[in-house]
């Protein structure tokens, strides 16, 4: 996993943002591989999970081959249920984002997400 690339480095509440990895299999044999997307929220109204699954797409590589990889996080992916409002809500926060083949990918970048 390399090149972990995100479209806007601010997005208003509402956007959409786009991801984008690189993978490659560097081995010598064709492989399937599993990469995942994960978030992180940093801060906002309510504690969030250490790290959320976003996005998957199973791909097949062949020996040497490098393919990019592209996640669209909506506006619903960014939002979470808050039981004191008893609605869905989306916070001013920066976000985490993680690339690679399990929940303990390093590759990270991160956008901030503002009110417009």
């Amino acid at each position: 996993y390399a090149n972990l690339r995100i479209a806007s480095p601010v997005i208003a509440l509402g956007d959409d943002v786009q991801i984008e990895v690189d993978l490659t299999n560097i081995g010598s044999r064709t492989a399937d591989e599993v990469a995942q997307l994960y978030i992180h929220q940093r801060h906002g109204e309510t504690a969030r999970p250490v790290r959320e699954l976003k996005g998957f797409e199973r791909v097949t590589l062949e020996p040497g081959e490098t393919r990019t990889i592209s996640f669209n996080l909506r506006a619903e992916d960014l939002r979470y249920w808050s039981a004191a409002r008893r609605d869905w809500v989306q916070d001013d926060t920066i976000i985490d984002v993680f690339a690679g083949g399990d929940s303990t990918a390093s590759l990270s970048a991160s956008f901030e997400v503002k009110r417009a």
